[in-house]
């Protein structure tokens, strides 16, 4: 089944932020110039503003925004690996998820980039007993369009109180950067 991303729109109560093309435009990921990324037509928008949140020793996290897309309020930022003199610049955007919106923003996506490699990685973390347990979900995506690759996820979390995968909350969370900032997904 296809889900158009009008379908995912109609279905909203937010319209798309004009970012929003630029993230689920696929020739602009095919055609973006890592080495330039600070110029580039998403990191130059209007409507970001500096990040004021923790910084982390890998990573520096230069602006943020809020976006409008596909239904749901993402968080984005723009950033870039710290040690690293070219292709260090990256943009992440995440959102609180149902499973269900996992799986629409999957579809969009899919139809925008095609098919992703797929890596189911949910596990048990702990199990106390056959009625005391916490399990992860985690389901991994990756695209690699041009030199761009677009890691996916979606990760939640069910225990013994909420073992409703389809009610669990989700999160939903891309990075899309050069090839060289992420390893090649192994499918599984």
């Amino acid at each position: 089944m296809v889900v158009s991303l009008t379908t995912l729109h109609a279905a909203g109560a937010m319209a798309d932020d004009p970012i929003a093309d630029t993230y689920l435009n696929r020739a602009y990921w095919e055609r973006m110039q890592w080495e330039k990324a600070s110029a580039s037509k998403l990191w130059t928008m209007d409507g970001w503003s500096t990040f004021e949140g923790k910084q982390d020793t890998t990573n520096t996290f230069v602006k943020t925004r809020k976006v409008n897309m596909l239904a749901n309020q993402f968080s984005a930022n723009l950033a870039f690996q710290n040690g690293l003199s070219e292709l260090k610049h990256f943009t992440s955007i995440s959102a609180h998820s149902t499973k269900k919106q996992c799986d629409d923003y999957l579809k969009a996506f899919t139809q925008k980039f095609g098919d992703p490699l797929t890596n189911d990685a949910s596990i048990m973390v702990m199990k106390f007993s056959e009625t005391n347990y916490l399990r992860m979900l985690v389901t991994n995506y990756q695209w690699d369009i041009g030199r761009t690759r677009i890691n996916a996820g979606c990760f939640g979390s069910i225990t013994q109180d909420n073992e409703d995968i389809e009610k669990a909350d989700y999160t939903w969370s891309m990075r899309f950067s050069h090839k060289s900032l992420a390893e090649k997904l192994t499918p599984k």
